[in-house]
């Protein structure tokens, strides 16, 4: 960033947003025309440009359809950027604050669990330090349930007053019950959001209201929660998973995929033109961090995009949504927390850190089920509860009910100056036959379509025609077909 003048804090940067240095923050959206202005909805950042002027990025196109969210500080708006990763705006530049160290340091279960407890207590302190009631989003998982443990452990302490746990679900899933159960114990206020095919359907248009950079499977009741929060400040715990128990998407740390496939082109959706000009850009912002960041193996540069970019692009704006409104920080993102936890030895990194530090915080929250599989961390058989796994039913909802809402979005706008018209038409013939009652990464794809629809006409943003060639037709005859294939095989490793 250049020719920025800027006072202590930068006008439009938020006066509590201070975590720079903290591997999970936010990011407002600035325009590199003029950098002096910062925005944590992107709305009023599109305004900064003059309406002849707003274009769709293709590269940033490109990374959604291939990794689900963009890569590096990359939009959908031509010259709109997000602030970088853990970096403080400065006059005429940006102050980059480091990343701590990955280690292999091997320490008994106990000693790390409690340093992990000291200094998650003091991260949410530090938080929570200069207001009132406080929120905290609840699920029945782990993460969440450790952010628990350190509120109401600081609320005994008398260093919190108000508390009340926000939690979205359909009525009997394990998540609403086991985060029903905590606030019970701790007799905290409890806010449960239903989820619905309507509360889908309008998150579709949230979502591209948002920027459509992620798909609107992602926001869940998070704009209700925004709307209707009646609280000083909200805790969350979605770093939990990755720095406490190395975990990404499922995959531990030791077992990442590399941030840009071979084949970015996901069922041959995009037109090849886009694909063929704009793959170096992607390799570059996927990795051109790695000039100003050296580590001694390849598990640590993965980890860091999965920061960089998974948690950073998919997750947080998400949560920053609600932070336009209500401070909104993550827990197990301080430096000290990340430090502790990057230096193990990665391959001790797991569950049972997460299980000896609910063990030493109040009211045994490792006898209850982790909704994800009905475990206990304190035990090793299930228990029997009679409750669903899964918070949502999206899937069967956007194959029967929202069909031909997220088909007509996609249709409506001008989707098909860069899509391959025939492979999308076809892929809609294909997506109804999918038989998981998980969603797939065809109900992303589509939903996010829909969303990027929206996006497109809600501000007005111009589309620049992608000429089709050979491989473009290729692609409308082998594309739907992969898909099929994929959704064929997807429902019998599921189902």
């Amino acid at each position: 960033m250049s020719n920025r003048s800027t006072s202590q804090t930068p006008s439009g940067w938020p006066t509590w947003l201070d975590t720079y240095d903290h591997i999970g923050s936010h990011y407002p959206y600035y325009n590199t025309e003029s950098p002096d202005e910062f925005f944590l909805n992107i709305g009023n950042a599109i305004e900064t440009i003059p309406p002849e002027e707003r274009e769709l990025d293709l590269a940033g196109v490109l990374e959604v359809l291939f990794r689900r969210w963009p890569l590096g500080n990359r939009t959908l708006v031509t010259g709109l950027r997000r602030s970088p990763w853990m970096a403080e705006p400065n006059e005429n530049d940006w102050i980059f604050h480091e990343i701590p160290n990955h280690g292999d340091r091997s320490l008994p279960e106990g000693e790390v669990a409690s340093k992990l407890v000291t200094r998650l207590r003091h991260e949410a302190k530090s938080y929570t330090k200069r207001y009132g009631s406080v929120g905290l989003l609840l699920s029945g998982g782990l993460d969440s349930r450790i952010v628990a443990g350190i509120v109401r452990q600081l609320q005994l302490e008398d260093e919190i007053d108000d508390v009340t746990a926000f939690t979205w679900g359909v009525d009997d899933c394990r998540d609403v019950y086991y985060a029903r159960e905590i606030t019970d114990k701790f007799n905290w206020d409890f806010k449960h959001f239903p989820l619905n095919a309507e509360l889908l359907k309008e998150n579709i248009k949230h979502a591209g209201e948002l920027g459509a950079e992620f798909s609107p499977l992602h926001l869940h009741a998070l704009p209700e929660i925004r709307d209707q929060a009646n609280v000083d400040v909200m805790l969350a715990g979605s770093y939990g998973n990755s720095i406490g128990r190395a975990e990404y998407s499922g995959n531990h740390v030791t077992d990442l995929y590399k941030m840009v496939p071979h084949r970015l082109n996901k069922f041959g959706v995009l037109r090849n033109g886009i694909v063929s000009t704009y793959r170096e850009t992607v390799l570059g912002d996927a990795y051109k961090y790695r000039t100003r960041i050296s580590r001694s193996e390849s598990y640590q540069f993965r980890e860091i995009e999965q920061q960089l970019h998974y948690m950073r692009r998919l997750l947080q704006p998400c949560m920053t949504h609600i932070a336009e409104r209500v401070p909104l920080y993550q827990l197990f993102t301080a430096p000290d927390v990340v430090e502790l936890m990057l230096g193990l030895d990665p391959e001790t990194r797991g569950k049972p850190h997460c299980t000896a530090v609910l063990k030493k915080l109040p009211g045994d929250l490792e006898q209850l089920p982790n909704a994800k599989t009905g475990i206990p961390p304190a035990r090793n058989e299930p228990v029997n509860d009679s409750l669903r796994k899964e918070h949502h039913e999206y899937a069967r909802w956007l194959r029967n009910d929202l069909t031909d809402d997220v088909i007509r979005h996609i249709r409506s706008g001008p989707l098909y100056r860069v899509f391959n018209e025939s492979a999308l038409e076809r892929l809609f013939q294909v997506w109804p036959r999918a038989n998981t009652q998980s969603t797939n990464a065809i109900d992303e794809l589509l939903t996010w379509l829909a969303s990027l629809s929206i996006f497109l006409q809600t501000y007005n943003i111009s589309v620049p025609l992608i000429e089709r060639d050979v491989i473009d037709l290729a692609n409308r005859v082998i594309g739907p077909p992969s898909a099929q294939l994929y959704q064929i095989v997807r429902g019998v490793v599921r189902e």
